[in-house]
Order: structure tokens, then C-alpha cells, then sequence
């Protein structure tokens, strides 16, 4: 994966925790940031047996900071 421009993470993204593996592919928690430096976390949907192929990323974080 990317990071994705104009998106909360758009300017850089980290690895959370290992993958899960369930039914539907590989759910994988990440972490990201965009211009301003806030970081959030967010989730992507991993082929089963093309890990590299994304099936599914979530336009909004899952966890956002609410104060500095």
C-alpha cells in the first residue's frame, strides 16, 4: 500500500499488528499521517492469496485524536 494523497494518510503509513487472517482475506490495522502530522489509525482488506492486492481501504480512520 500507498499512502494515498489528500487522505489522513496521505503523507506517510506504518504496520500496525500482524494480519488477520479471516474468510473475506487479510485485515491488517496500519497507522498514518497526513500534512499536518496527525496520526490515525485505519484498516485494509488483503487478498488471501495475493497479499499484495488490496480488496478494500476505508476512506475514514477507525481512531482519530480529538485534542492535540
Amino acid at each position: 500500500m500507498m499512502p494515498r494523497p489528500g487522505c489522513w494518510d496521505g503523507k506517510r503509513i506504518g504496520a500496525g499488528g500482524p494480519p488477520i487472517e479471516t474468510e473475506e482475506g487479510w485485515l491488517i490495522i496500519y497507522h498514518g499521517y497526513d500534512d499536518r502530522h496527525i496520526y490515525r489509525l485505519g484498516t485494509a482488506l488483503l487478498d488471501r492469496d495475493d497479499p499484495t492486492r488490496v480488496l478494500k481501504r476505508p476512506s475514514l480512520p477507525i481512531l482519530s485524536p480529538e485534542e492535540t
